[in-house]
């Protein structure tokens, strides 16, 4: 069904049958207007014997409302057009074989002719039901209307699938999935932004950090006799996803001083991490777009090296600033 074309057919002033039929085929039509409904599905539909409908669609017809297109053995094809249609006014008089009885005994509006025109009928009565009984009131019983259990279509060509209805569930917090939250790391004393980073290197490993983890991860803090809070620091610095206290220090031993028990001042320049820490120390982040070797020359230069400190840095680990 086409609401589109139903919305125009529907103010459109022409007689009973004439108007029956044609939103009939409004009703079959798509937002075309095109449809095939076969003249006895249009008789089922308004209740016209078949004479009357074939006289309704001739004079759609001749008025512009349809136009038809005969298929060979097939339905015919009808296109409704009520753009098209000429007006018609009461006054004027009904076209020849369109008013009054013809050969079948029928009226214009689909009731048959017959000696008891005084019999009252019933509204919802068909000619083709009549034919098959005599109508009597005091024998009818009140007929049951069913409601569609289904709503129709909109298009009789395909109409489409309606939409899946928005999902009401709200977005899984922490708490909900099991696992320990940037708050929660905040509360134990950790930095929110180095928080953050270190559960982003988590994430891209694929290791949510549960209650189990991190409870593991204080136990190892507490082992190597730091804060939890630095554990995490040294963690993010190094992109590891834990803690432990064989990794830290392995790391303390290798940036160790050639003095033992003396803290060497460029003890960062032996790794990449030691950069990475160096550059936090210095407040600096790398970004996105720079390259390692850039990111590297920036630290050096941001930790102000004494003038022996850059004769060691060269003769050590090759840096030239």
């Amino acid at each position: 069904m086409s609401t589109i074309v139903m919305s125009i057919c529907w103010p459109l002033q022409m007689p009973s049958s004439q108007k029956a039929v044609l939103i009939s085929l409004a009703d079959n039509a798509n937002d075309e207007g095109v449809c095939w409904p076969s003249v006895d599905k249009i008789m089922e539909r308004t209740c016209l014997t078949d004479r009357t409908v074939q006289k309704c669609l001739k004079w759609l017809e001749e008025r512009g409302a349809i136009s038809r297109q005969k298929r060979h053995h097939r339905s015919t094809v009808y296109t409704v057009t009520p753009a098209g249609y000429q007006a018609w006014r009461r006054d004027e008089s009904l076209p020849e074989n369109s008013s009054g009885e013809g050969s079948s005994g029928e009226g214009f509006s689909g009731e048959e002719s017959s000696g008891e025109k005084n019999v009252a009928r019933p509204e919802n009565e068909c000619a083709s039901d009549r034919k098959k009984m005599s109508f009597r009131p005091e024998a009818a019983s009140p007929r049951t209307v069913k409601e569609p259990t289904k709503e129709p279509s909109r298009n009789r060509q395909g109409a489409a699938a309606p939409s899946a209805p928005p999902k009401t569930g709200k977005t899984k917090n922490s708490k909900a999935s099991g696992t320990v939250s940037v708050d929660q790391l905040e509360a134990e004393g950790v930095d929110r932004q180095v928080a953050e980073d270190w559960l982003k290197v988590r994430r891209v490993k694929e290791l949510p950090l549960t209650p189990t983890a991190w409870e593991g991860v204080k136990q190892e803090a507490r082992n190597a006799g730091v804060p939890v809070a630095d554990a995490v620091r040294i963690a993010a610095e190094n992109s590891w996803a834990g803690f432990k206290a064989s990794w830290y220090e392995k790391q303390k031993a290798e940036a160790g001083g050639a003095v033992a028990g003396v803290a060497d001042d460029l003890a960062f320049l032996k790794s990449w991490s030691g950069i990475v820490a160096k550059g936090n120390a210095l407040g600096l982040r790398q970004d996105s777009r720079e390259l390692g070797p850039h990111f590297k020359e920036r630290v050096i230069k941001a930790a102000n090296l004494s003038p022996e400190q850059i004769a060691r840095a060269r003769a050590d680990f090759g840096v030239n600033l």
